[in-house]
Parts: structure tokens; sequence; C-alpha cells
């Protein structure tokens, strides 16, 4: 008890008031502390943000893709549709230089 109270009088920073004085850095450390929060929600944020535009980038290439399938399906069929009419053509041509070559050998 002698050596606090001498250190008390000579002024050695012992406080009795019962405040404890902020040792030096405290302050640097709250800041710290305080930036490192602001900078987590910073993240926090951007991540979100990316999230959510990666969501709509996967919507937008889900759409494109059902309508390149569409597209793909439609031309299909009007590749169908034109096999068909190239088969006609060949019969019918094929018809036809038949009648050409009968009538230049009975010619």
């Amino acid at each position: 008890g002698r050596a606090l109270a001498e250190a008390a009088q000579r002024g050695g920073g012992v406080s009795f008031s019962g405040d404890i004085p902020t040792p030096p850095g405290h302050v640097a450390v709250l800041q710290y502390k305080k930036k490192c929060g602001e900078v987590e929600q910073q993240l926090l944020e951007k991540a979100t943000e990316l999230e959510q535009e990666s969501q709509l980038d996967l919507e937008n290439a889900l759409i494109r893709l059902e309508e390149e399938q569409q597209r793909s399906s439609s031309l299909v069929q009007v590749n169908s549709m034109l096999r068909e009419q190239l088969e006609q053509a060949n019969v019918a041509n094929a018809a036809l230089s038949e009648d050409i070559r009968k009538l230049t050998a009975d010619w």
C-alpha cells in the first residue's frame, strides 16, 4: 500500500479515482477495428451485388439457350421440308430426263 501511495504522491500516473486512463494506442486499435468493420461490410455488399449479377447473367444465359433451342428446332423443321422438296425435285428431274431420252431416241 505504501509504494502505491508514494507513487501517487510523485505523480506516477496511478489514479485512485476509479478512472482507468486510456493506454497509448488504444484509440488507434478502436479506429482500426471500426475500419475493419466498415471494410467487411463493403465486402459483404460487393459480394451480394456480384452474386445478384451472376444470378442475372445465369438467367439471361438460360433465356438465350431456350431461344436458340427453339430456333434450332425451327431450322430442323425447315431442313426436313427442304429435303422433301429436293427429293421431289430429283424425282421430277429423273422423269423429265427419261422423257427427253425417249424423245431423242424416237427422233
